[in-house]
């Protein structure tokens, strides 16, 4: 271990570091520090204990590093208390240095996890979820999406809700907020059988994950729709999600396997399709785009 001159040596070295990281060459570009600035300040730290010996330590994003005593250091939860790292070279996004016989504390900064309050105090006009601990926020529905949302609720209203022209059987709801495996989701349309809710509670939110759920797809929404809810939605057990983009005039029909989705089929334009779980009654896709 370095002597107590060696210890100054090292932490001031590391703060000429840190104090240099503009003015060197892989000083983050304009947009990048733009985007850091516009960051949220509200952040949690995370301490990890790194030993170092004889490799590079690599400055992680924002993270604040100090020289701490070999004595300092104590376990963090299940963590060990020192990891052994060596880098062969800085990335494009980070800055290095080498320093031999260093104990490191690093400090990263990491997102707090949106909570019910942070969802509860959105505006009227937009529209919450959480997802992986963060609050994800749309604007409410834009004019095709809309109309593809509520013409597609008549057409399986009728026959499987109400029972006119259809078997019946079903509760379909525009917009339910769904507390499932720790998400707050609210898909565009959702169904339950009634064999598994007989009537509609009076609720703010429900927990029973529902059988159907159908997702409007738009610009704004298609991401958070594909990749982020349709990943959580088998371990809730939803049985089936249908995807409508009416920019696209497509329908994508999946129905759940073992703990993945099976595109069943891709429908588009005018056809007339019976798509399971509602496979009892013809749905006419124009009537979804028409306006």
């Amino acid at each position: 271990m370095p002597s107590g001159r060696g210890w100054a040596r090292a932490r001031e070295a590391i703060v000429e570091e840190a104090q240099s990281r503009d003015s060197r060459h892989d000083r983050p570009p304009p947009s990048e520090r733009a985007a850091r600035a516009a960051r949220p300040t509200d952040l949690v730290a995370e301490e990890f204990l790194l030993a170092v010996d004889d490799a590079e330590v690599v400055w992680l994003g924002d993270a604040r590093v100090t020289v701490v005593r070999k004595g300092d250091q104590a376990p963090l939860g299940d963590r060990p208390a020192q990891f052994l790292i060596h880098l062969a070279k800085p990335t494009a996004a980070t800055s290095s240095w080498t320093r031999p016989h260093a104990i490191l504390k690093v400090v990263l900064a990491k997102k707090k996890m949106a909570t019910y309050a942070d969802l509860q105090a959105l505006p009227a006009h937009l529209v919450g979820e959480i997802l992986d601990g963060e609050l994800v926020v749309s604007p409410r529905p834009a004019s095709l999406h809309a109309r593809a949302t509520s013409r597609l609720g008549i057409e399986i209203g009728g026959p499987f809700d109400r029972g006119k022209g259809g078997p019946g059987g079903w509760i379909i709801l525009d917009e339910p907020e769904l507390h499932l495996v720790g998400q707050v989701m609210v898909p565009d349309l959702a169904g339950w059988r009634r064999e598994r809710m007989p009537e509609v509670p009076d609720v703010s939110y429900f927990e029973l994950a529902p059988d159907w759920v159908c997702e409007v797809l738009s610009p704004e929404t298609a991401k958070v729709d594909r990749a982020g809810k349709m990943r959580h939605y088998p371990a809730a057990q939803v049985r089936h999600v249908w995807l409508v983009d009416p920019a696209a005039t497509t329908l994508e029909i999946y129905r759940l396997d073992g703990a993945t989705w099976r595109l069943l089929e891709t429908q588009a334009g005018d056809v007339k399709v019976r798509p399971e779980p509602f496979d009892a009654v013809e749905l006419e896709l124009a009537s979804l785009w028409s306006r």
